[in-house]
């Protein structure tokens, strides 16, 4: 069985400290915030991580945001995979009544991390295009202070400069871009014209 109370507290206090992480630490949090941000686009609920990152500091906005990522993870088992498979070690453990698991389980379940790290390794290390045809997976990888150079770059070559200037372009194409993640910023651009 898996604790999702805790497996929620270790992901609001790793996006907590998303800024000040650096090098493969950074890439995992930032895999876990865009897999995160999707998850309350898709039910709905991104208001609670907007007021936690205002503060993330504050207990009582972390709380909030760990209680709506519990229910995530109960109730949406792809997201669960997903965190898992993002956040190793504690917090999946075995559905099995016998104590420990088998050698070759567990060599299974070695190969299958590095292969998967691999892959994310390797995708990570291959940059993405920084034009409107990125992926908005690529936008929330992006530290903030990217994200906006990004969408001042790209309202630039659309020729409405005026519109990088608006206080909350980066969040609303978060948000736009939560509701699928696999769109270009150019097309979630054009819907929101």
């Amino acid at each position: 069985m898996t604790d999702h109370p805790a497996l929620a507290d270790r992901v609001v206090d790793l996006l907590a400290r998303l800024p000040q992480l650096e090098g493969a630490n950074r890439r995992t949090a930032d895999s876990v915030f865009a897999a995160v941000i999707a998850q309350l686009a898709r039910s709905r609920r991104t208001a609670t991580f907007d007021v936690f990152e205002a503060d993330p500091t504050s207990p009582a906005r972390r709380a909030a945001l760990a209680q709506v990522l519990a229910t995530e993870l109960e109730t949406a088992p792809e997201f669960l995979a997903t965190i898992q498979d993002l956040l190793p070690g504690r917090s999946r453990r075995p559905d099995r009544q016998t104590p420990g698991l088998p050698v070759v389980a567990i060599g299974l379940a070695i190969g299958g991390f590095l292969a998967a790290t691999a892959g994310l390794v390797t995708a990570l290390a291959t940059p993405p295009a920084l034009d409107g045809t990125a992926a908005c997976r690529s936008f929330f990888a992006l530290g903030q202070d990217e994200q906006q150079a990004f969408l001042t770059r790209v309202f630039q070559e659309r020729g409405e400069p005026e519109r990088a200037r608006e206080p909350y372009i980066v969040a609303s194409i978060l948000y736009a871009c939560g509701q699928n993640p696999e769109r270009t910023i150019t097309q979630v651009i054009d819907a929101s014209d």
